[in-house]
């Protein structure tokens, strides 16, 4: 078994009131200023790297699952949802 992860990374930029669902919704895309203004709140917490490193994980494991097919190994996509960790 091989169990690939992308992890949220900066869970130290949370405000110590919000919880970590908040922090995830502020972080979705759609809350981006669309004119990339300085001033929302939300800019500073945008980044590619995990974004990024999730979307590549995502299309190997499809990728995966695509080249083992014709062997019969089943490759499945997991997602836990929040997971407690110490970070």
């Amino acid at each position: 078994m091989l169990v690939n992860n992308a992890a949220i990374s900066n869970t130290s930029k949370l405000p110590s009131s919000m919880s970590m669902a908040e922090y995830a919704k502020s972080t979705r895309p759609s809350n981006a200023s669309l004119d990339s203004n300085p001033a929302c709140a939300n800019r500073s917490i945008f980044g590619p790297v995990y974004p990024a490193s999730k979307t590549a994980l995502n299309a190997m494991t499809l990728a995966m699952a695509i080249e083992l097919e014709p062997a019969g190994i089943k490759v499945n996509a997991v997602s836990p949802g929040f997971t407690k960790t110490a970070l």
